[in-house]
């Protein structure tokens, strides 16, 4: 999911709707291959109750703050007044009954609330819930001791820097996911709300090998937990009761989803030593220029950079060819293009590019491909895997979505050799001929493409969401 895609170009046309169909592919790895091997020794599961997926109220949720997003860029006045990322409403010039919760979004990032699903509200209450389930390491599997957190650390750039997790793929980073049109690296999911169960059949119990990103008896498990079941209902709105007068917990897929994914969309970093040089041309109404770069250059951001022992000006101008060459502004080299596929507030088209790594068998096919429905199938989709964000790449090695590479210095030096041809390789990085295109990239073009890569890595993600709520 952070396998770095520095070429390929396809226009984002928007969300698409959630898809269920079918039994859900796998990616084929040496696990999957014993897992088929293995005789299935698990008894016929009796049917789920629908109510596991959602459930009707009687009682509406209590009245609860509203979270506001506030940009530099549409609400300078308020967002430089804002002390810290989240600001809890204030008593003066607030009412009891639609108190906000402001949080102050990092500079050059979009607005989330464009990305939030329609009618879908963010509240404090949500929140605390969602941040609550995200660290409890009692609900996600039956035995005790795994956590959302447990891969996506906050202190590791919410991700791990583990290769793979058995199943072909490494944690992705969910810095900034709130942006993501699709989840995970083959894209099986839209919503963040599907990121732990998305059908009625991810309740049942044992889903096999390999892991899958999907979690069985995690409803159940919740349910059994008296101590969540006050905080749903509250949160949610209480269930219409049982015959017998007594009262159910709200905890659903669909509430369970919702409280996880309100925690997810406010884990936000930008604020980049880019975005402060993109932000000084904008004010001044003037086009990105090197001293742009130099302006915003503080002492700490040469140690970042690796670049301790450089003059402002010698760095500020690396840094804008590095721009230039990642803009495909160099005449030189006009191959060296990566904004085609990288693109947006994230630098993420959210597109799926086969790069030349991996390779599926005929009937297994990996990627994007195994996912999309009937109809809507193209070669192109085998192995392409979607493009990941490049903010926070310091935090979050290794790269490409198999982890197969450490460095960023190895990522440009895979794209400008040229990517591994196969069969399904993008279009977009095959040259006129079809082969292999290559960026013809010289070694200080190379060094000033990392450099560039490096001055959007960013400020870290606001401790007021790494930490675990206190209890």
């Amino acid at each position: 999911m952070r396998g770095i895609a520095l070429a390929a170009l396809v226009v984002v046309t928007g969300c698409q709707p959630a898809e269920r169909y079918g039994s859900r592919p796998v990616h084929e790895t040496p696990a999957n291959k014993a897992a088929e091997a293995e005789p299935s020794t698990k008894a016929e599961s009796k049917p789920l109750d629908s109510e596991i997926q959602w459930i009707d109220i009687d009682e509406p949720p209590k009245p609860d703050a509203t979270i506001e997003f506030v940009r530099a860029e549409t609400k300078s006045e308020l967002w430089n007044k804002l002390t810290k990322f989240w600001n809890e409403p204030e008593a003066k010039g607030e009412t009891k009954e639609t108190p906000v919760v402001r949080i102050k979004v990092p500079l050059g990032l979009s607005d989330p609330r464009e990305y939030l699903p329609a009618g879908e509200t963010m509240t404090r209450g949500k929140w605390q819930l969602g941040q609550r389930l995200f660290f409890d390491d009692s609900w996600l599997e039956a035995k005790v001791g795994t956590s959302c957190a447990t891969c996506h650390q906050p202190n590791e750039g919410f991700a791990d820097h583990k290769h793979t997790h058995g199943d072909g793929f490494n944690a992705p980073t969910l810095i900034n996911c709130v942006f993501n049109r699709h989840q995970f690296a083959d894209g099986r999911a839209v919503l963040l709300e599907e990121v732990v169960q998305r059908t009625l059949e991810d309740e049942k119990g044992d889903l096999g090998k390999p892991f899958n990103h999907t979690w069985s008896g995690v409803i159940e498990r919740l349910r059994n937990k008296a101590n969540y079941h006050e905080e749903f209902n509250r949160v949610f709105g209480k269930p219409t009761r049982e015959e017998d007068g007594a009262e159910k917990a709200n905890i659903t897929q669909d509430t369970v989803g919702r409280a996880l994914a309100c925690y997810l969309r406010t884990i936000l970093a930008g604020d980049s030593l880019h975005d402060r040089a993109v932000e000084r041309a904008r004010k001044r109404g003037t086009a990105l220029q090197a001293e742009d770069y130099e302006a915003v250059l503080e002492d700490a951001a040469f140690v970042e950079l690796g670049r301790e022992k450089a003059k402002k000006p010698a760095v500020a101008a690396e840094l804008m060819h590095g721009y230039r060459l990642f803009h495909g502004l160099e005449k030189d080299r006009p191959l060296s293009n990566c904004y085609q596929c990288h693109t947006g507030c994230t630098f993420s088209d959210n597109e799926f590019h086969n790069l030349g790594i991996g390779g599926s068998r005929p009937g297994k096919e990996g990627g994007r491909f195994a996912w999309v429905p009937i109809g809507q199938k193209n070669r192109y989709w085998i192995d392409a895997y979607k493009t990941p964000t490049l903010r926070g790449l310091r935090r979050t090695s290794p790269y490409f979505h198999n982890g197969s590479v450490d460095s960023l210095l190895e990522v440009v030096e895979f794209y400008n050799s040229g990517a591994k041809r196969n069969n399904y390789l993008d279009p977009l990085l095959r040259g006129k001929d079809g082969k292999t295109r290559l960026l013809g990239c010289s070694a200080a073009d190379i060094d000033a493409l990392v450099l560039f890569l490096i001055s959007l890595n960013g400020r870290e993600v606001d401790e007021y969401l790494k930490l675990p709520p206190k209890r």
